[in-house]
């Protein structure tokens, strides 16, 4: 199961987000759609910071065994900029819940 917990800041912005574990929804590990819909929007919420806002997130990851993928943000850039981080931040949780609404079994939100 992918579990995935959020820290807000104290203007309610997603700062971190922690992905673990392994979805397990199909037989072969290739196919496995639900882990695959996970990887596309974190890979895809820590590019665009980068390649759009013009922001490094801090990440780390499980290269070896996968599974695992941590993000940090720090908002000490112009409004414009930490605006923009923060919308493409929510973005991937409304992504997020989305996929748990339809794989509920597989993927979870922690606290």
């Amino acid at each position: 199961m992918i579990k995935a917990s959020f820290k807000r800041d104290s203007q309610n912005r997603i700062t971190d987000f922690i992905l673990t574990g392994h979805a397990d929804y199909g037989e072969d590990d290739e196919l496995d759609i639900v882990c695959s819909a996970v990887s596309v929007i974190s890979i895809g919420t820590n590019n665009s910071i980068e390649k759009l806002v013009g922001v490094e997130p801090k990440v780390k990851l499980d290269e070896k065994n996968g599974g695992y993928l941590e993000l940090h943000v720090d908002y000490d850039n112009s409004e414009t900029i930490n605006h923009d981080v923060a919308l493409l931040l929510e973005n991937f949780n409304l992504i997020y819940k989305s996929i748990v609404e339809q794989y509920p079994v597989f993927v979870q939100y922690v606290d």
